[in-house]
C-alpha cells in the first residue's frame, strides 16, 4: 500500500545545495527513481547508500523516509521496522514521526492490537497540528482495520476536527461516511458524511468522486434508480479512468432496473471505452453488453 500522503513531505524536507550534497543526491535521486518505477528492493539499496553519504539531519531524513516505505511496499517489514528506529533516533527533539512509522509497520503486518496499544499509550499533548492530523488518521484506520468500528468512528472525528485543510477534512468526511455506511451499517449517517464531503469548497477531486458514487449506491439500495443514475451521470462528466467505469457500469446496472436497455447499452459501451483504465470494470461492462447482445 502505498503512502503517498505521507511522502509528499519527506520528498520537500532539505533543499540539496550543499556542496557535499552531489555523492547524495545521486544515490537518493536513483532511488526516487527505483521507487517510483516500483523497485522496491532496488531503491532500499540506493536510500541506504545515500544516507552512508548524507552530509546533514534533512537528507538522512530523506534516504530513511523513502528507505522505510521502500521496505514496506516490499512486505520487509523487519527492515521497515529497523528504518523506522533509526527515524526515531535521528528526531529526538520530535520522536512523533518514528512512532507514526511504527504504527504503520505494525498495520501493515496486521498487528492491529500492537499498533492501537502502541499509539493510544503515546502522550501527544505537545505534538504540532500536522502530527496530529496524522495521529487521528492512522488511529482510525487501525481501528477499521481491526473491525472496532465505534471506536473507528470516535477517531475519524478527531482527525476531521483537528484538520486545518480542505483536502484532510474531505478525507476524514469520506472515511467517516464509509465507518458508518460498511462498519456500522447506518445508512442516513453515512449519506449525511458522504454530503458534506462533497460541499467541502476544495474537496479533493478523487473523495469528490468517491462520496457522490457511494450516495448514488445508497440511492439504489432505496431502489431509487433514477436518482441514482442522475447522480452517476453528473459524474462521468468529469470522470475518468477508473470512476469512469465504475460509474458507467452501475449506471447501466440501473438504467436497466428501469427498463432503459438501449440507454443501459450505452453506458456500458461507454465504460468499455475507458481510456488509462484495464481493470475489472471494463470486463463487467464487456459481460453486460454479450448478455444484451447474444447473436455478437
Amino acid at each position: 500500500m502505498l503512502l503517498r500522503a505521507a511522502l509528499l513531505t519527506v520528498a520537500t524536507i532539505v533543499s540539496i545545495t550543499a556542496v557535499g550534497a552531489e555523492p547524495y543526491r545521486k544515490f537518493y535521486n536513483a532511488g526516487l527513481k527505483d521507487y517510483k518505477a516500483k523497485k522496491y528492493e532496488e531503491a532500499i539499496q540506493k536510500f541506504k547508500e545515500g544516507l552512508a553519504k548524507s552530509y546533514d539531519a534533512g537528507s538522512k531524513y530523506n534516504c530513511l523516509s523513502y528507505a522505510y516505505y521502500s521496505a514496506l511496499n516490499a512486505k520487509k517489514y523487519d527492515e521497515a521496522m529497523a528504518f523506522a528506529t533509526q527515524i526515531f533516533e535521528l528526531q529526538s527533539d520530535l520522536p512523533a514521526r518514528g512512532i507514526l512509522f511504527e504504527a504503520d509497520v505494525l498495520r501493515n503486518m496486521k498487528k492491529y492490537k500492537e499498533a492501537i496499544k502502541l499509539l493510544a499509550e503515546t502522550n501527544i499533548s505537545k505534538w504540532n497540528k500536522s502530527l496530529l492530523v496524522s495521529y487521528h488518521y492512522k488511529l482510525g484506520s487501525i481501528y477499521y482495520l481491526d473491525k472496532q468500528y465505534k471506536k473507528a468512528l470516535e477517531a475519524y472525528e478527531k482527525y476531521l476536527k483537528s484538520a486545518y485543510k480542505d483536502y484532510s477534512r474531505s478525507s476524514a468526511l469520506l472515511r467517516l461516511g464509509n465507518t458508518a455506511n460498511f462498519g456500522l451499517k447506518d445508512k442516513d449517517a453515512a449519506r449525511d458524511y458522504y454530503m458534506r464531503t462533497i460541499e467541502i469548497k476544495g474537496v479533493h477531486k478523487s473523495y469528490k468522486q468517491d462520496a457522490s458514487f457511494r450516495i448514488a449506491v445508497l440511492d439504489a439500495e432505496k431502489k431509487d434508480y433514477q436518482a441514482a443514475v442522475d447522480r452517476l451521470k453528473k459524474n462521468l462528466k468529469t470522470s475518468k479512468g477508473y470512476h469512469q467505469a465504475l460509474c458507467a457500469y452501475y449506471a447501466g446496472i440501473y438504467l436497466l432496473r428501469l427498463g432503459e436497455k438501449d440507454e443501459a447499452k450505452a453506458m456500458f459501451e461507454k465504460g468499455i471505452a475507458t481510456k488509462k483504465y484495464t481493470g475489472g470494470y471494463i470486463a463487467k461492462c464487456k459481460k453486460q453488453l454479450e448478455k444484451l447482445n447474444p447473436d455478437k
